[in-house]
């Protein structure tokens, strides 16, 4: 009798040890998978990184694209200005016009004096429908 609950116990010993085996080497089946397909994703996510700086580089190169065709030049728009010598000396006239104005400005009424033009004692200048107000 102990010698059949003897060799019943190392039935089912062995029977335990087997699925031990088993779940051992379905484990290790697990973790390879795991493993490979941890590595599968990360090599997946690198790769999703690197198509996502290459596409930003590609922006930053459209980005500068853009810019250098709202600065463009057409030929005539880069070339300087072609001038005009009589511009120069118009624009000379105009400018030494104005300096006289203002050295005749009335400062009573603030307008360019007219024949006749009085001057107090100081040299100021002022017109002559002005002058009769300073009195």
């Amino acid at each position: 009798m102990l010698e059949l609950k003897k060799q019943s116990l190392a039935e089912k010993q062995n029977k335990i040890d087997s699925r031990i085996k088993d779940s051992l080497v379905e484990k290790k089946k697990i973790q390879t998978f795991l493993y490979t397909e941890n590595k599968k994703a990360n090599q997946h996510e690198a790769d999703v990184n690197n198509q996502i700086e290459a596409l930003a580089i590609n922006m930053r190169k459209i980005d500068e694209r853009i810019a250098n065709v709202k600065h463009f030049n057409t030929p005539e728009e880069a070339a300087p200005p072609k001038v005009n010598p009589n511009s120069m000396m118009m624009q000379f006239l105009e400018n030494t016009i104005q300096s006289k104005e203002k050295q005749l400005e009335c400062p009573v009424c603030f307008n360019v004096a007219k024949a006749p033009i009085f001057s107090c004692s100081e040299s100021h200048l002022v017109c002559g429908n002005c002058r009769p107000k300073l009195k």
